[in-house]
């Protein structure tokens, strides 16, 4: 599950490819250092206010219907509209306020032959908060809610260690909306101003995990073909719609990290320029992109037999077993409410995670080539992956990369290839959750590509822009997994009302690919959507 939604968010984050990535070349001597120059001049300053906003709207109807037999009904269609606005306020010279807010109002209606019900939700929330305060002419920093993103590929970068995905509404709609912020204080002290070399440094004190639905629409991790299921079987029956939100959510951090030194999250990069590229060196140390969920063994059997009871009589289900059951599990939760605590009945914990990296990127003319890799070592901790049954494995080593190459030829032709490569080593026997999707024999045995010890996640990703005749704007974006044979694809044509600033767009999601492969599994999320953009 890990695995799937960092691979959609490959192909979301695509979207945002609309300006020019080329860098500017340098001296071929030139070489990376720490020598002194002389600073640029200082700027007349402004004092200025700034406001900018967008709206979009839109609609989306499923196209490839499955009927619910355990799980919750498919979102049949569903509609929504996001208002955002964005305040840049300039108080004194390298001294700057931004802050950024977010209405969005969601809506869908299940397939008639499934009840039809109507469901809504209305989200209102600071997506940034941050101020920039300059000491000097060398050192900045950033204070307050923020995104920090050092990834010099889109979207499927290892480089993105403080930027949690907002997972809830698929990868449709505006690509800023595709990651959440987190309170962080960065730094960024300049060693040398000719040859591009900075030292940053980011502090997070607070760890945000990703924003994800379990149930309850399309985008949900469970299948209509599924219940609700966790370790404990189907509870999404159990749960009221007015705090569905809140549980969804709390089903992935019961326990968030708090204030404290055992919690906190850091990174380091050395950047700056050789030869006319630009290269880094960074280490991090946080936590793991989801958690694992822990809970109490006379939890799990006391909602086992709330959602396995049915309309049995409730004397047969009350044998000395459950009836001893059902006093510890009581004086678990009194010993809960007591201390506040529910942790000793249910949790999640984040582990820990200890990342060296590297990541480099160069212009030649039109085409940019960009590559950067992250190295999890097994004498740091190594990293928690889970089998299919979602039994965590820990302590294993990983190595990510990715590669992507762009061609530029703006505004009428961007093209991208993105390859990425998620390894894990010395794994022989030992399945892994998506990792291993759709590699599985009939007899048991793992089909892995170049190796049956360790495992790959291969993606392919390609996009492709082209504008006709200054007012139609065409892309195409797919991901695909060569080795499990699956694929998503993401076509849309806008249309451009009044440049830039309002447009109409029709565009469709196409799952395809085995059925136990990543995206095959996911093919009833088939779906085609009219939405339209205005800029303020």
């Amino acid at each position: 599950m890990k695995m799937f939604w960092f691979t959609v968010l490959l192909a979301s984050s695509a979207l945002a490819q609309e300006e020019d990535f080329g860098l500017e070349d340098s001296d071929p001597g030139e070489e990376l250092g720490l020598e002194e120059a002389q600073a640029p001049a200082a700027p007349v300053y402004r004092r200025s206010t700034l406001l900018k906003g967008n709206m979009d709207m839109g609609v989306s109807v499923d196209t490839r219907h499955q009927r619910a037999q355990l799980g919750a009904p498919e979102d049949f269609f569903e509609a929504w509209r996001g208002l955002r606005l964005h305040l840049t306020h300039k108080t004194a010279p390298g001294r700057t306020w931004r802050v950024g807010a977010r209405l969005r109002m969601w809506g869908s209606m299940d397939h008639p032959n499934e009840g039809g019900e109507i469901k809504s939700l209305l989200q209102t929330e600071i997506t940034e908060m941050r101020y920039d305060y300059s000491l000097g002419q060398r050192l900045v920093l950033q204070l307050g809610l923020q995104k920090v993103d050092w990834s010099v590929t889109d979207g499927m970068g290892p480089s993105v260690m403080f930027a949690p995905r907002d997972l809830r509404f698929g990868p449709v709609g505006n690509p800023d909306d595709s990651s959440l912020p987190v309170e962080a204080v960065t730094a960024r002290y300049t060693l040398s101003f000719r040859r591009d070399a900075h030292l940053e440094l980011a502090f997070v004190p607070l760890h945000r995990p990703a924003e994800l639905r379990l149930w309850g629409n399309d985008w949900g991790m469970v299948r209509p073909g599924q219940g609700g299921a966790l370790p404990l079987g189907d509870i999404a029956w159990l749960i009221d719609p007015s705090v569905e939100e809140f549980w969804q959510n709390n089903l992935m951090y019961f326990t968030r990290p708090e204030l404290k030194p055992a919690d906190l999250s850091g990174a380091l990069r050395l950047r700056g320029r050789y030869k006319g590229a630009e290269l880094g060196i960074w280490g991090f140390y946080g936590f793991d992109t989801l958690p694992e969920l822990r809970m109490d063994e006379d939890l799990i059997r006391v909602i086992g037999m709330v959602t396995t009871m049915g309309d049995a009589p409730l004397l047969e289900t009350m044998t000395p077993e459950t009836i001893a059951t059902l006093e510890r599990f009581q004086g678990k939760m009194m010993q809960a409410r007591a201390s506040g605590d529910p942790s000793i009945l249910i949790s999640s914990v984040f582990h820990r995670l200890a990342q060296i990296g590297a990541q480099a990127r160069r212009s030649f003319g039109s085409v940019v080539v960009a590559l950067e890799s992250a190295w999890t070592p097994k004498f740091l901790g190594g990293r928690v992956l889970f089998d299919p049954a979602m039994k965590p494995l820990p302590g294993l080593a990983t190595l990510h990369t990715a590669l992507q190459v762009e061609y530029q030829s703006p505004p009428g032709l961007i093209a991208v290839l993105g390859i990425s490569d998620f390894w894990v080593a010395d794994v022989p026997k030992q399945p892994l959750m998506i990792l291993d999707a759709g590699l599985t024999a009939r007899d048991g045995s793992l089909e892995r590509p170049f190796a049956a010890s360790s495992a790959h996640l291969i993606s392919v990703n390609l996009m492709t822009k082209m504008r006709f005749k200054e007012r139609f704007d065409v892309l195409l974006l797919g991901v695909v997994h060569p080795f499990a044979g699956d694929w998503l694809a993401m076509p849309s044509l806008a249309w451009l009302l009044d440049g830039e600033r309002s447009k109409v767009a029709v565009s469709a999601e196409i799952f395809g690919g085995p059925e136990d492969s990543l995206f095959g599994m996911f093919s009833h999320n088939d779906r085609v959507t009219l939405n339209y953009k205005q800029v303020y």
